[in-house]
């Protein structure tokens, strides 16, 4: 269980940066482009889930935070 989400947390990472490589610059553009197809009702979560990743991205030198927009 453990290997399955960190296998799943890993995808979900790439995912983000590949988000970010197509030029999404915002949480709102990130989660949009992973979550196609989520209902609103669970975009909140996926919002949270996307900066969860981005805070670690940028804790380890990958991502930066320009004022709200990432790269």
């Amino acid at each position: 269980v453990l290997t399955a989400y960190l296998d799943h947390r890993r995808t979900r990472e790439r995912q983000v940066l590949a988000a970010l490589a197509a030029g999404h610059t915002t949480v709102e553009a990130i989660a949009e482009s992973i979550y196609d197809g989520l209902g609103p009702e669970l975009m909140m979560a996926a919002r949270e889930n996307v900066r969860a990743h981005l805070r670690k991205l940028k804790n380890e030198g990958r991502a930066a935070d320009l004022n709200g927009r990432w790269t």
